[in-house]
């Protein structure tokens, strides 16, 4: 008997536990379809089922193997503690469900957006057209027949309410869908619910406005029992969202909210009472925003549904009446709660899933709160006397987001606060200070952001930094031009103006900007770890390969990259190659416009070898090429405009006053400095490793073209000495310059064709080659015909002599070996 009833006992516990399983087992299988995993890869009925083993001690009959049974290894443990009884053991029946549609999938309570479909992250676009569309869209469409048909039946004469019994008729209805919702709502029917709730919740709200609004001349309420039906029903519609967790209903009943004070409008001044009701509005969308995170559309109405009221309110009667007390204090209020909801939220939900997505949401919303608050306080303030203010208040909004940036994690919001920052305290600077201070602030701040840029690695930072370098040299064009006058320091007649020293330092600083690019280690590791925590950093090269990584504090390796020399484009900093030729462009305006002659080429020579000299330092910025183009256009400059423009000019009668003695004079000295400039570029491009040869041996060309010419220009100068000192009489210029010209032309060919072998550079031999051709032609044509007989003589056997030591050395060479390159 005993062994009968503990047999029946464990009979019905094993029954139940079986039931116990088979339920979760069936729950586990709705969830993993859901997420569309099961955490080994495969779904959950499919997975092979292990076959259970009879216990040992069962021997009175034998147990059936129970394939693909998900409770075998539980029963298997409830045999092992129980005692050996005579029990028939039966299979438990279960199959997988076939596909995914044979399991009806139960929404789970607070998140009805969330409905499970075969798909792991995108929604079923038949569920939700079935389940959300058609449920909010079949509420406004009886809602309309209803009040269409009411309409009609008016119209027809079949019924005739007072507008009282309609008001209360429009209410009960209302009252009477929200009932209906609630009860599908026990139901677990949750999405219906909400749009009954929702449905119910508009025609309630619609009712006490139209007891106001539709019979004006005798109201079914007043404004103050309307008001308060509104206020009510809405605070009603508030509870009722959290209650059923839909956010729909939540922003029914806050649209209703907002639309009170202006359908509901008594015509009298109650601004104080209007601005307190905003901010009650805006306190409920910050605890709803703040404790319901997924209700981002909610934070977003809230914020517009305030700004937008304000902004109507202050048109009106906020303008008419001159609250600008009350309306700066309440546009604080409103500001400062919605950033202080955004950066509690982003706080409580760090390293979470939905701080993914109210990231960009918080970080956009920010950017328009301030932009609209500095923007309604430059409206209320107007006047030229209220500048002061608005700077302060735009400092003090820059420090706040300052703030920001270190309280929160999340990177979006971070990098969107420091921008704001780095733009108000911008905008502070014209409005507390005036005229050529502004510009000098601005060059300052953007010096010290391009500082932060690089300690910091703040992409964001070099980025306003280039900005407010772009707004200063705007602002030294156009408003501070008067400066030019403004003498600062002078030697003779070369003199430097407050305007010139201010071009030059914004030159400067664009090389700076260009230079100090984001990714360096920099002094501050601690700082700079904990911003790179909150904004994302430059892609980093990972080897010699090229490969890009990113993360962590994303120390751009230039050197490791820099020996395949293939990827040079690919390590180009596109960026500060744009800010160093606008440096550049800008130096060259600024002296071109109160320079001229010797003077300007004297000071584009000392900018390019400036420039030379960082293509030593840093490749990323394309430091050569640029130096190169500038090393150019200062050659063209000098050959035309300083040395052969005064030759020709006075080449058959030297002048008399003001001739400078030669090879001491400043065109020869930017002649050699020039060519120094241009010798350094070339030993640049060859450690650089990335020129190919014809680069390396048209800069060695263009440097001895240089010379050449520069030998040439005082060789004529030294002529004119001559004849104007009274050293020598020679009674015709043009001709003893032609002969002094074929000798230099043939004398510097011959010593380019030594160099030419001693180097081993074969273009210069070439040119050197060309030279002395040149030369012979100029014999030929131009000194036979107009220079005397004893000087053509003297050409003649000059450069005679000189092509025959050429002939010679060329045959030397190659006896001993072919000369190459």
């Amino acid at each position: 008997m005993n062994s009968q009833s503990r047999h029946t006992g464990n009979e019905s516990e094993l029954k139940q536990l079986r039931e116990s399983i088979q339920l979760l087992s069936e729950r586990l299988d709705r969830l993993e379809r859901r997420v569309g995993i099961d955490g080994g890869g495969q779904r959950f009925g499919d997975r092979p089922v292990s076959s259970p083993q009879p216990h040992p001690s069962i021997t009175s009959a034998p147990v059936a193997p129970m394939s693909n049974s998900p409770v075998s290894a539980a029963e298997s443990r409830i045999a092992a503690t129980s005692e050996p009884v005579a029990l028939p053991v039966e299979p438990i029946p279960y199959s997988a469900p076939a596909s995914t549609t044979a399991v009806p999938v139960e929404v789970l309570p607070g998140d009805e957006d969330s409905f499970g479909a075969a798909a792991p992250q995108h929604r079923n676009l038949e569920l939700t057209i079935g389940l959300n569309w058609s449920g909010w869209i079949g509420a406004v469409v009886v809602v309309l027949g209803v009040c269409f048909f009411i309409k009609y039946a008016w119209d027809q004469g079949w019924i005739n309410p007072t507008p009282t019994m309609r008001i209360i008729a429009a209410i009960v209805t209302g009252v009477m869908l929200g009932a209906i919702g609630e009860w599908m709502h026990r139901r677990r029917v949750r999405i219906l619910a909400a749009t009954l709730h929702g449905a119910g919740l508009a025609i309630v709200l619609a009712s006490f406005f139209g007891a106001y609004a539709l019979w004006p001349q005798n109201p079914v309420l007043g404004v103050g029992a309307a008001f308060a039906g509104v206020a009510i029903t809405a605070a009603v519609g508030v509870i009722l969202s959290l209650h059923i967790n839909s956010m729909v209903l939540a922003i029914i009943a806050l649209v209703g909210a907002y639309l009170a004070p202006f359908v509901l409008d008594s015509g009298q001044d109650r601004s104080a009472e209007l601005l307190a009701y905003l901010g009650v509005l805006s306190a409920v969308g910050w605890v709803l925003s703040c404790f319901k995170p997924r209700w981002i559309p909610l934070r977003k109405l809230a914020w517009t549904g305030t700004i937008v009221s304000f902004a109507a309110w202050w048109s009106g009667p906020g303008r008419r009446n001159d609250h600008q007390s009350l309306a700066t204090t309440w546009l604080t209020i409103y500001w400062l709660g919605f950033f202080v909801e955004m950066i509690l939220s982003l706080c409580r939900q760090r390293g979470q899933v939905v701080e993914r997505m109210l990231d960009p949401a918080c970080a956009i919303l920010s950017l328009l709160n301030t932009a609209a608050m500095f923007g309604l306080l430059c409206v209320i303030y107007p006047r030229p006397e209220h500048r002061p203010m608005l700077g302060v208040v735009s400092l003090g909004l820059a420090g706040a987001h300052a703030a920001a940036v270190v309280l929160v994690r999340a990177r979006g919001f971070a990098a969107s606060s420091l921008l704001q920052s780095a733009a108000l305290v911008t905008l502070a600077f014209p409005l507390l200070l005036d005229q050529f201070a502004i510009t000098l602030a601005w060059l300052a701040l953007a010096g010290v952001l391009a500082a932060l840029a690089w300690q910091l690695n703040l992409p964001a930072a070099r980025g306003w930094a280039i900005v407010l370098l772009l707004l200063s040299v705007w602002r030294l064009v156009s408003f501070d031009s008067g400066l030019r006058s403004e003498v600062v320091w002078s030697i003779g007649s070369f003199t430097v103006s407050r305007w010139m020293l201010m071009a030059w330092a914004s030159a400067i600083l664009a090389h700076g900007i260009a230079w100090l690019s984001p990714g360096g280690t920099g002094l501050l590791p601690g700082l700079q770890s904990r911003i790179a925590e909150l904004l994302p950093t430059p892609k980093r090269f990972a080897g010699a390969g090229g490969a890009l990584e990113g993360g962590g504090a994303g120390v751009l390796d230039y050197a490791t990259a820099a020996t395949d020399e293939s990827h040079l484009l690919r390590r180009l900093d596109p960026v500060g190659v744009f800010v160093s030729a606008c440096g550049t462009l800008c130096y060259v305006a600024a002296v071109a416009s109160a320079y001229q002659g010797s003077a300007l080429t004297l000071l584009l020579i000392v900018w390019t070898a400036a420039v030379v000299a960082l293509g030593g330092v840093d490749r990323r910025l394309g430091y050569l090429p640029h130096a190169a183009v500038l090393a150019g256009l200062v050659s063209i400059n000098w050959l035309l405009v300083d040395a052969l423009a005064p030759i020709v000019e006075h080449w058959s009668y030297p002048r008399a006053k003001g001739l400078p003695l030669p090879l001491i004079n400043s065109v020869a000295g930017n002649g050699a400095l020039l060519s120094a400039t241009i010798w350094g570029l070339w030993m640049q491009w060859r450690r650089s490793r990335a020129a190919t040869a014809s680069q390396t041996h048209t800069l060695i060309v263009w440097a001895a073209i240089l010379l050449l010419v520069m030998l040439n220009v005082e060789a004529c100068r030294f002529v004119d000495w001559l004849v104007v000192s009274g050293s020598a009489a020679i009674s015709d210029v043009a001709n003893v310059k032609q002969v002094v010209m074929s000798v230099l032309w043939a004398t510097t060919g011959f010593v380019a064709v030594l160099i030419g072998f001693r180097r081993n550079i074969a273009a210069l031999r070439y040119a050197a080659l060309a030279l002395l051709g040149l030369t012979l032609l100029k014999i030929l044509v131009i000194d036979m015909a107009e220079v005397k007989a004893v000087w053509r003589i003297l050409s003649f056997v000059v450069v005679g002599g000189l092509l025959l030591a050429v002939s010679y050395l060329y045959h030397r060479q190659s006896e001993g070996r072919a000369p190459t390159n």
